[in-house]
């Protein structure tokens, strides 16, 4: 059986249209639906189908726009009338329709501090270096000398100062925009006023992530490894273009940012990612790539091996 077919027979099927969909196609689709990040959610994802429609026909419609008065008089009025039926014929084949949700699971959100304690120090580092050896050394000694010691007052300032490592100090001072501690002491005219926050939270409750319901609207595009991604590009916008005028979009509850008001999903066999004309340094990345970009044009990818 080929591939198109095979995957309609088990979408149609509700005991087997579960199975179709992975936790990361859900999270895909979630992520193209809706803006995630901002909405704190987490996995994992599961479905829910409360509408499937398979064999769905995209109609085409024109609109006509025009105005109607009355004869004798300037006043007129504007209207606009959708024509079923009429307009461009390109073909643009959506298999099925879903209306449902994609179940993702809510992150608890702000957290609040049990306390914070600051402390600041001001440092003149070649002062003790003076006191130390009598003198400023030459470099490279000298840098190591302010080295050592910024670090040791950090260190002392800190909760944990086993956290302030060579490698994390380097960083720190690349976030500050200079190479050494040298450069960093000429910039702030020999002294530098260091500070070490120490932030409490409360324990973590021992709760599970609440489910939360993603009521979602998706057309299913299924085509085969031969699939053409120019047709599909086109017919996308075509199909996108007739659903719009036919309300298959659902509600959402206010919190929820939508990105689109429904999904186009193009349902692929997997295999199709081990053509290297894709962009990638390999199946999975090349799949990745093209979830981004097709995710940027509302366009959910769904691959699927059977």
């Amino acid at each position: 059986m080929q591939f198109v077919d095979n995957v309609l027979i088990r979408l149609a099927d509700p005991a087997s249209r579960g199975a179709l969909f992975t936790s990361s196609n859900l999270e895909l689709l979630a992520k193209v639906a809706f803006d995630t990040d901002s909405m704190s959610l987490s996995g994992p994802f599961a479905a829910i189908f409360d509408e499937v429609t398979v064999g769905f026909e995209s109609i085409p419609s024109s609109i006509l726009t025009g105005q109607i008065g009355v004869p004798g008089s300037a006043e007129t009025q504007t209207i606009q009338l959708t024509l079923e039926g009429f307009g461009s014929m390109s073909s643009a084949r959506v298999d099925a329709i879903w209306r449902g949700s994609i179940v993702a699971r809510t992150i608890p959100g702000l957290v609040p501090i049990e306390s914070a304690e600051f402390s600041w120090t001001r440092d003149d580092i070649d002062r003790d270096i003076i006191a130390a050896l009598g003198a400023l050394p030459n470099e490279p000694l000298l840098e190591q000398e302010r080295r050592m010691r910024f670090m040791a007052n950090l260190k002392a300032g800190h909760h944990n100062p086993s956290t302030v490592t060579d490698e994390s100090f380097n960083v720190w001072l690349e976030a500050m925009n200079v190479s050494s501690v040298g450069e960093l002491l000429t910039q702030q005219g020999g002294t530098f006023k260091a500070g070490v926050a120490q932030v409490t939270f409360p324990p973590a409750p021992l709760v599970f992530p609440a489910p939360k319901p993603l009521p979602v609207a998706i057309a299913l595009m299924i085509r085969d490894v031969n699939a053409s991604v120019s047709q599909l590009l086109n017919e996308t916008r075509v199909a996108r273009q007739r659903l719009s005028r036919t309300g298959i979009e659902v509600s959402v509850e206010p919190w929820m940012k939508k990105r689109f008001p429904f999904v186009m999903s193009w349902v692929l066999p997997k295999d199709i990612f081990l053509d290297d004309d894709w962009p990638g340094a390999n199946p999975t990345d090349r799949e990745n790539r093209a979830a981004t970009w097709l995710g940027e044009q509302g366009i959910g990818l769904v691959t699927i091996t059977l």
